[in-house]
């Protein structure tokens, strides 16, 4: 008898506490949508509001259609997975024009980038020349993380050379 009892009670808690945890939640975002509703229904009944945020629409579409004729050059812009070698390929050739000798690592994705670390040898302004063929390359990038070092003979005197590191991060199309 005692465990019938014991049973029903324990039984009962579950469910008491089961419902406990389904509606707490639901009691909350029903809170949070009669909240919004009421700022609904206070937008709707008053006139002001209702002319600021149609005056508000009316500009978002006017800033919209202004801006949509560059969407696609700006999708243009940006790197398609598919193109990374010839990316890599574009940075080699810049690399021959400008006589510099230049490693490339891969560094950590991002989800909207590729990184990259380069590693360029050879006169400064070759590599300034690189730099700007470089933010002159049709795809959007980023350049940071500039280091240079000159280079020095085993007899420690200059060779006229740099050696500079260079990180770039090169937007993907998503």
């Amino acid at each position: 008898m005692k465990q019938t009892y014991l049973t029903i009670l324990v039984t009962l808690l579950i469910l008491a506490g089961s419902i406990f945890l389904v509606l707490k939640p639901l009691a909350a975002k029903i809170q949070h949508l009669s909240r919004l509703v009421e700022q609904q229904q206070g937008i709707i009944k008053n006139p002001d509001s209702q002319k600021q945020y149609q005056a508000k629409i009316t500009q978002l579409k006017a800033e919209y259609e202004e801006v949509k004729p560059k969407l696609n050059l700006l999708k243009q812009s940006l790197l398609d997975k598919e193109k990374v070698v010839e990316f890599i390929k574009s940075l080699e050739r810049a690399s021959a024009i400008n006589n510099l000798q230049l490693k490339i690592q891969a560094l950590p994705e991002e989800k909207d980038s590729l990184n990259f670390g380069l590693e360029l040898v050879g006169a400064f302004p070759q590599l300034l020349s690189f730099l700007e063929q470089l933010e002159n390359n049709q795809f959007m990038l980023k350049i940071s993380n500039i280091k240079i070092q000159a280079l020095y003979s085993k007899e420690k005197q200059l060779t006229g050379q740099i050696q500079s590191n260079v990180e770039i991060k090169v937007y993907l199309n998503q």
